[in-house]
């Protein structure tokens, strides 16, 4: 049942092909604000991973940024304080709510999560949901937004990114890096039935209501 549960979504996403992540924006935009608004978009990426962050996923998050950025679209990121995966915040953002910068040719907005390790799954939850709400911080003060673009965590951020989309009237476009909620299933982090019942509907919506999936590999 585990493998059919797998395998269905595995089929659901990799339909989608792996495609450059502008071209994969202007698809949704043509799709629901139409061609004249494609050429230069000013594309919102939601990520509470980005460097100096270690991991995978903080990388590919930058190097969507400059693809972008190269490519003469504006961009602006949200992301949380430096802390994964020791938990250590750098002084300079302690006792802040939220930080302004420009680094790199585009716009960066840090907000507050709690000084802990990434470690164990109650923690990393807290890590994610306390960023589910803390990058809102940065809504009043983003501006007009074309598209956006939700990095990571996996499944969490669309939830913010809908959010933003719903506020700036544009559409949202998912990264998909791992598999939700079938990879919690495979690490053995989620052995309840009702558990996995309740991840595999949260991950479920979040697949559909996206309006284009960038996924990290074709099959």
């Amino acid at each position: 049942m585990e493998k059919n549960h797998y395998q269905k979504f595995h089929a659901k996403i990799m339909r989608i092909r792996k495609v450059d992540t502008a071209n994969t924006c202007r698809k949704a935009l043509q799709t629901l604000k139409g061609p004249s608004r494609c050429s230069v978009m000013h594309v919102l990426v939601i990520a509470g991973l980005f460097p100096p962050d270690m991991g995978g996923g903080s990388t590919r998050a930058f190097n969507v940024v400059k693809g972008l950025v190269s490519l003469g679209h504006r961009v602006t990121v949200v992301s949380a304080f430096p802390h994964y995966p020791t938990g250590n915040i750098p002084k300079e953002y302690r006792r802040k709510l939220i930080s302004v910068e420009f680094v790199g040719g585009f716009r960066f907005f840090r907000v507050l999560v709690p000084s802990l390790a990434s470690r164990g799954l109650a923690r990393r939850l807290v890590l994610f949901l306390c960023f589910c709400f803390s990058c809102f911080f940065a809504l009043p003060f983003v501006g007009c937004v074309d598209v956006v673009f939700a990095a990571n965590p996996n499944v969490f951020s669309v939830y913010c990114a809908l959010v933003y989309g719903f506020f700036k009237g544009c559409s949202v476009v998912q990264n998909v890096d791992d598999l939700w909620p079938e990879e919690l299933y495979n690490l053995g982090m989620l052995k309840s039935r009702v558990v996995r019942r309740l991840a595999g509907f949260v991950s479920g919506f979040a697949y559909r209501v996206s309006a284009a999936i960038k996924s990290l590999e074709n099959a």
